[in-house]
């Protein structure tokens, strides 16, 4: 048994939507690997490189040097770069391999392996070690991305991209993003201490944190973390310099508010996050009437000591005067509505509709209310179709009406155009004026990554907004929630799942993560693993129409045909009682594999404009249907979003 060991730059890459492909189209798909064999073998050659093995549509080479790696893989990219089917990533380390027999082994490997699963469509990742025997090169370009920890590798690896000429990184910048951020001009405002003697002000100390947050996050070239992970540390005793290092930024702002009688005292104080020391601190002393004047003047005072340091540019966008009781009621229901639960956002709707009787032109609450129906809709589905689309509609309108900016309102409208009316240029539109308008509201970036990957079907900006999202707001669980879902639609299974169990180490009893690794499960063949995450997730999450639907897939394809059709018939009597989508009937048949009933229910849901409808491109339920012609014909007549 002969055994070789060498130093050797060792490249991983993979045809990005392959299995879709070959789902679709056998013949295309194994052509595409030919093509591929084919031009990797060819410039290997020419680069003083070995072309070692296939691996599925995954191939690994290995070269003398990293300069030799990096240049073929460009060359690799330049020359499939017009060919929309063969999408490659790629990824390169310098490290020590092993030759055994007929195989190759070997931390290079492992490492190379691991940051290949990093780069997007057409994208070139390396290691710091191969950027270090590269940077010099006057006609490579690479740019630092992060630092990773990586599965199976001790430290912790840092990671660049290359960009050269057309070879691009990641999908065009839409003009809403050009802002660039830096580490070095961020801020996280902590949520406001209550101080009062009254615990039922907390929503008035939280309101006002996340109005400041909201005016810093309008300032030019100022990354200002998003409410969600500022305020993951609530109530939390946590050294600050901790909270730092956890969101990546290197100004902190917390403060504390004291209410008595008539009047407010607000403490407030900037501090350096690198070692906990303070930068400003200011206290402020005001009747109630004037909160709008303590909030402006506490986003003043930062802002300047903001601009002294950074040398920042632009003025944060102040506190609209509001009747003050009317302001009260909002912050109110934004906090209902952050606890996301049906009950909640019912008080939030009472709340938002008491804002609106006192101060009819308040345009936050218009939004809010439309907010509050598309969630109830969404998750819930307590609401009738027409009432969601009068009452969402009617509200975003208004909002709209008032202040032409209000980003929530246009989600709103987004939302409705894409699910309801199926007018897709026009979602496109609402969705880039929220992105413009609210450059720094989360709410935004997650709906809009949902119409990309589940209606758009693009799966390559999805992933782009995604990495947007989580640089201002590094701890949402929505956000990972997406992440997992673009995994697992671009079958990265064990990527997927690595998202969810992480999800579930921060959050045990967040339901939808124990219902996607059911679903990652069932489609890797662990029938009975996935039989118990859906089981888990009912428990925590309820027994919705949702979780039945793919509970009942998944018995199906497990072979427990009498389980699968006792939850069919469940879901049936529910359809009798509710609003139940004909899509997620098909769900079971198609698990059942009985095909006439699936093409039935879904023919049926096509007549009912069913928005589930428009995710079976992407759903894995029906990924073995996508050669049958008449699921091809169902394809067609839906059409695909432009």
């Amino acid at each position: 048994m002969t055994e070789k060991r060498k130093l050797a730059a060792v490249m991983f890459t993979d045809i990005v939507g392959y299995t879709a492909i070959m789902s679709r189209d056998e013949q295309k798909a194994l052509a595409l690997l030919q093509m591929n064999r084919d031009l990797q073998t060819s410039l290997a050659d020419k680069y003083n490189g070995e072309f070692l093995k296939e691996m599925g549509d995954g191939t690994l080479l290995c070269f003398q040097s990293a300069l030799d790696a990096v240049r073929c893989a460009v060359d690799i990219q330049q020359s499939v770069k017009d060919n929309p089917d063969l999408k490659l990533r790629i990824g390169i380390h310098l490290g020590d391999i092993v030759f055994k027999e007929s195989d190759v082994f070997g931390d290079g490997v492992n490492v190379a392996s691991r940051i290949e699963r990093l780069a997007g469509p057409r994208c070139i990742c390396i290691s710091e070690e191969v950027y270090r025997s590269v940077r010099n090169q006057p006609d490579i370009n690479a740019v630092f991305i992060d630092e990773k920890r990586l599965k199976n590798v001790d430290q912790p690896v840092k990671i660049y991209t290359l960009s050269d000429g057309s070879l691009h990184t990641h999908p065009s910048e839409p003009p809403s993003l050009r802002k660039k951020y830096s580490i070095e001009k961020s801020i996280a405002v902590l949520p406001f201490v209550n101080m009062s003697a009254d615990p039922e002000q907390e929503y008035f100390c939280d309101g006002m944190s996340e109005e400041i947050l909201n005016a810093l996050a309008q300032i030019n070239n100022l990354r200002v973390i998003a409410r969600t992970s500022a305020f993951a540390f609530k109530g939390q005793n946590i050294d600050v310099r901790e909270i730092g290092k956890k969101l990546d930024v290197t100004a902190i702002l917390e403060g504390s508010v004291r209410k008595s009688g008539n009047r407010i005292r607000v403490t407030a104080q900037l501090i350096n996050a690198a070692d906990g020391s303070h930068v400003w601190s200011e206290r402020y002393d005001q009747k109630l009437a004037d909160v709008f004047d303590i909030q402006d003047a506490i986003t003043s005072s930062i802002i300047k000591k903001l601009q002294h340091v950074f040398a920042l540019s632009g003025e944060p966008a102040l506190a609209s005067k509001v009747n003050f009781k009317a302001y009260d009621a909002y912050l109110k229901g934004r906090y209902f509505i952050n606890k996301m639960t049906s009950a909640m956002i019912h008080k939030a709707i009472a709340c938002f509709q008491e804002s609106i009787n006192i101060d009819p032109n308040y345009a936050p609450s218009y939004a809010a209310l439309g907010d509050c129906y598309i969630r109830l809709f969404g998750g819930i589905g307590e609401l009738a179709e027409k009432d969601f689309v009068l009452k969402a509609r009617e509200a975003a309108d208004k909002a709209l009406s008032l202040d032409p900016d209000n980003s929530d309102a246009m989600v709103v409208l987004a939302m409705i155009s894409s699910r309801i009316d199926w007018d897709w240029v026009t979602a496109e539109k609402c969705f880039q004026r929220a992105l413009e308008t609210g450059p720094g509201n989360i709410n935004v970036y997650t709906w809009y990554i949902n119409f990309l990957a589940f209606i758009k079907h693009d799966l390559e900006n999805a992933s782009y907004y995604i990495d947007q999202a989580e640089r201002i707001d590094p701890l949402a669980i929505l956000v990972k929630h997406m992440k997992g879902l673009i995994y697992s639609f671009q079958h990265q299974f064990d990527l997927s799942e690595e998202v969810y169990k992480n999800i579930l180490d921060f959050d045990p009893n967040y339901a939808l993560a124990h219902y996607w690794l059911g679903i990652i499960y069932s489609e890797t063949g662990r029938h009975d693993e996935a039989v118990a995450e859906l089981e888990k997730g009912i428990e925590i999450g309820g027994r919705s129409i949702h979780m039945i639907s793919i509970l009942g897939y998944i018995h199906g394809r497990a072979g427990n045909r009498e389980r699968a059709e006792e939850l069919l018939a469940e879901l049936k009597k529910r359809l009798k009682i509710g609003s139940v989508s004909s899509t997620w009937v098909a769900r079971i048949y198609a698990g059942l594999d009985d095909k006439e009933n699936m093409y039935l229910w879904l023919d049926k849901a096509y007549k009912e404009k069913d928005l589930t409808l428009l995710y079976i491109p992407v759903e894995h339920v029906f990924d073995r249907y996508h050669t049958d012609d008449r699921f091809k014909a169902l394809l067609n007549k839906i059409g695909s979003p432009p």
